[in-house]
């Protein structure tokens, strides 16, 4: 592994095999066939994120959210995702966004500090 000036280490890309994959939460009732019912509840996590997204919140039924408490989002309405694929993409949206936003407030902290003092002069 490499790492980078931040001696944080860089994260390889991965083969579509190794990629992670939405796993179902949905509670499906026992009086209908499985195959007869849709999934309402998902999540996905990729190391510390965290992903889940639902239809079936009780204060939402029929609208899709998400959460993600890593990001500190917890039950966002998605209103343009109309389904599951959808979610999915909504969802994904937001934590992008989010990110950049995070980055982009990170940079401009990170100008306010002062240089390091060299250590060969200290």
């Amino acid at each position: 592994m490499q790492k980078d000036e931040f001696n944080r280490i860089e994260t390889p890309q991965k083969s579509v095999a190794s990629l992670p994959k939405w796993q179902d939460l949905t509670s499906y009732t026992r009086h209908r066939p499985r195959e007869e019912q849709e999934a309402t509840s998902l999540e996905i996590q990729s190391g510390p994120l965290r992903i889940v997204i639902t239809c079936a919140h009780t204060a939402y039924r029929g609208c899709w959210v998400m959460h993600c408490h890593g990001l500190n989002i917890d039950t966002l309405p998605l209103p343009r995702a109309v389904s599951l694929l959808g979610a999915k993409h909504a969802a994904v949206e937001v934590i992008t966004k989010r990110l950049e936003q995070l980055s982009d407030a990170a940079k401009i902290v990170e100008q306010t500090l002062e240089p390091l003092p060299d250590p060969k002069h200290s």
